[in-house]
């Protein structure tokens, strides 16, 4: 796959032609496939190249200094969208000049300047200074325009990023699993952490989170991927209030039947279904004993569920 940097004020000296789906695509969610689909089917009919263009940064981290959190990583997302059939990927440097162009300005610099000659949007796609410009300010002469209908939760809540960001936040990981049409996941490096649970008798794998959106604290059953292979586990997201002295959130997945030193291997953990939230515990004989009926219930969940025939993403 070809990754193009756009910068402001700077040509690229392109030979193809393209037809692109444009927008942020943040967690690449079912109603981003539906338009990704359409660029690909497009491709096909008029033999020009598929691609996708998007922002190289959360466009709000550079106009309102909103903090930056995705859910999915952009090593992720390129790789899910090669396999759909995506072939470029232009990535506009999103930066507060860039944030001020009118969106005639923008069509001229981004779109038809870079050979393209077809674009799809979502019907409700904006972009340029203040979000000014809209579909009917879309439409050119230089190339030709699809837009892509809502794709609808419960036949009237149209699916986006921010949907799936508020189930998250609230632990209903099913059905932002669902919307996403694949499970919620973080992908990160095994670090150190307090080693608690293993002198709890849970040995813990403690996964940097980076700037993943983090879901509701508690405690969920998870799939997670490591060198080709998935295992069973529980995960606490949180800050262990038990023993107050974690400043942020982490996450620690107790992989069920499982043994070995994995330190700075880079692991994928999938959630799967939400047990409880953080819970303060007056003993650690109480947190023991629930973290044993955690494991249980879990154990018997993900055993008599459909995620046994769990596949590798």
């Amino acid at each position: 796959m070809n990754t193009y940097l756009l910068k402001h004020n700077e040509k690229l000296l392109l030979k193809g032609k393209y037809v692109i789906g444009i927008g942020f695509f943040d967690g690449l969610h079912l109603g981003h496939q539906a338009l990704v689909k359409e660029t690909v089917k497009i491709s096909k009919e008029t033999n020009l190249i598929p691609a996708i263009m998007t922002f190289d940064h959360y466009p709000l981290s550079v106009i309102k200094g909103v903090s930056e959190t995705y859910l999915l990583s952009k090593k992720e997302r390129n790789f899910l969208l090669e396999k759909m059939g995506i072939e470029t990927i232009f990535e506009i440097e999103f930066t507060e000049v860039v944030s001020r162009l009118n969106p005639e300005d923008f069509i001229r610099e981004y779109i038809i300047a870079n050979q393209i000659k077809h674009v799809v949007a979502g019907y409700d796609f904006h972009f340029g200074y203040k979000n000014s410009g809209d579909i009917d300010t879309l439409k050119n002469d230089m190339f030709s325009l699809s837009i892509i209908a809502p794709v609808l939760y419960n036949q009237h809540q149209k699916i986006s990023s921010t949907l799936i960001r508020n189930l998250l936040k609230n632990g209903k990981i099913e059905e932002a699993s669902y919307l996403l049409g694949r499970p919620y996941s973080i992908r990160g490096k095994v670090i150190h952490g307090k080693h608690r649970g293993t002198v709890l008798g849970f040995p813990t794998a403690n996964i940097n989170i980076d700037k993943y959106l983090i879901p509701q604290r508690g405690v969920y059953g998870v799939v997670l991927e490591m060198d080709h292979k998935a295992y069973y586990g529980m995960a606490n997201i949180g800050v262990n209030p038990t023993f107050n002295d974690l400043l942020s959130d982490s996450l620690e997945v107790y992989i069920f039947d499982f043994d070995k030193n994995i330190y700075n291997k880079i692991v994928k953990v999938n959630f799967l279904f939400f047990t409880r939230p953080e819970m303060t515990f007056k003993s650690l004989d109480d947190l023991i004993k629930k973290m044993q009926q955690d494991k249980e219930e879990i154990s018997e969940k993900l055993k008599n569920s459909l995620t046994n025939t769990y596949k590798l993403l």
